[in-house]
């Protein structure tokens, strides 16, 4: 810890991201691609039916990312991050892994068919 952060709270204040990157613009999220427009609502609403989705002790959770389970086990041992320390990238390993030998894709909450 630095002599500055020694009481715990820190001096040092991070940069102004529009004083490094004086030319970057900040778009708002881009809305689905038209001919996708109804897959993107009917996925929004099954999203309002899982996302806060948690098992009885509060750790299990369905994944922001790819809307698969993570079991508190995963969360207990540091496999996942808790549900509301998850960000993008930090799901376990294994919903990152290869499609290689699949020839049906059902969902990622649903099954994969080799």
């Amino acid at each position: 810890m630095s002599p500055d952060c020694a009481d715990g709270v820190c001096k040092d204040s991070p940069p102004d991201p529009k004083e490094m990157f004086p030319d970057l613009e900040v778009l708002p999220r881009p809305e689905p691609n038209p001919a996708m427009q109804d897959d993107h609502e009917a996925w929004l609403k099954e999203y309002d039916q899982w996302y806060t989705l948690r098992c009885p002790c509060g750790r299990g959770y369905f994944c922001r990312e790819h809307g698969s389970w993570i079991s508190k086990d995963d969360v207990s041992s540091g496999i996942a991050a808790a549900a509301d320390e998850q960000k993008k990238g930090s799901c376990p390993g294994y919903h990152y892994g290869g499609y290689n030998d699949i020839t049906s894709y059902i969902g990622e909450r649903d099954a994969l068919v080799r």
